[in-house]
């Protein structure tokens, strides 16, 4: 895995004004255009007050397209967004008239179970991942969220269900492979180009395009998790934090300060897989002002997509790992 296949060279269209049929033939990927019947669709990203029109998408299949398209870029000047799934809340997965490169058609992955390590592509989410890891009673830990990119997520940091016990997402990458500005493919990690590894896990961006990240995985059979909602009193505050500071590593806690419509809305079921009792005993150490329970969470006892509880806690974890 640790090999680098040099990427087939393609040529950049040399004219913005044939760019769209120029990139259409060159690309393996797709191109998507404004008049497109999907570039609607496809522009969108997850926070709707973004409301940018690129001058195109495209949905690369290789990292030979990414380069090209890196490429085309830097040739005409036009600005260029990395899109992995879209949920960056201020927007760098969009452009207003320039190029946006939707990763999302790039989700190959590979998992060794042996070494405990995962090659990633940049388009793969969080739950993608966490899946196909989970078959072999490995995790790497994620966000709350199972829809979020990995790429983006990790280069960020990325705090999740693992974070006490495990560390960050980025705690756990140990290479990347990279398109840098000038369409060259590298790999990357502590010992290759380590300046600019450094400078990807969590240094801001436009270092490059990461197309695959490679990662380093932890053997876990079963998550016990659950959605407390209590009152935002002073009180409960304190006592959630003197919970949490007492709680051993393998107790990660979130808290999240909130408004809510009228109670009861949580749908958590409360089945107790074994060994829950102590899990829940730290779950109610903030005292009695509950509003709603807590629960062990077994195989499939989460609350559905969609429902209010999602707001709050979505994909709470089941057996296996929860990105």
């Amino acid at each position: 895995m640790s090999s680098v296949h040099h990427a087939e060279q393609r040529s950049a269209p040399d004219s913005p004004t044939r760019s769209i049929r120029e990139l259409r033939a060159a690309l393996r990927g797709r191109v998507i255009a404004p008049g497109d019947p999907d570039y609607e669709s496809t522009r969108l990203v997850v926070n709707a007050a973004i409301d940018h029109r690129p001058a195109l998408i495209i949905r690369p299949v290789d990292c030979a397209d990414v380069s090209l398209v890196v490429s085309a870029a830097r040739a005409y000047g036009i600005e260029l967004a990395i899109r992995g799934s879209g949920h960056s809340f201020a927007g760098h997965g969009s452009s207003d008239g320039g190029f946006v490169l939707d990763m999302s058609d790039m989700h190959g992955l590979h998992i060794d179970p042996q070494r405990r390590t995962a090659w990633g592509q940049a388009g793969l989410t969080a739950g993608q991942y966490t899946t196909e890891a989970a078959r072999h009673g490995l995790a790497t830990g994620f966000g709350d969220t199972g829809s979020v990119g990995i790429a983006g997520l990790t280069l960020g940091g990325g705090i999740g269900w693992l974070v006490r016990k495990h560390g960050l997402t980025v705690d756990d990458l140990l290479a990347v492979e990279v398109v840098t500005a000038d369409g060259e493919r590298l790999h990357v990690d502590s010992q290759r180009h380590p300046d600019l590894f450094w400078a990807l896990r969590g240094g801001g961006g436009n270092f490059g395009v990461v197309t695959r990240l490679h990662y380093r995985l932890h053997r876990l059979e079963t998550i016990l998790g659950g959605l407390l909602v209590l009152p935002a009193s002073p009180t409960v505050l304190g006592s959630f934090i003197a919970a949490a500071d007492a709680a051993p590593d393998e107790l990660s806690t979130i808290a999240i300060l909130t408004r809510l419509p009228p109670l009861p809305f949580v749908g958590i079921r409360t089945s107790r897989p074994a060994g829950a009792d102590g899990a829940l005993g730290l779950c109610r150490r903030p005292g009695p002002q509950s509003a709603g329970p807590c629960s062990a969470v077994g195989d499939r006892d989460t609350p559905r997509r969609g429902d209010r509880a999602d707001a709050l806690s979505t994909d709470v974890c089941g057996r296996g790992s929860g990105p």
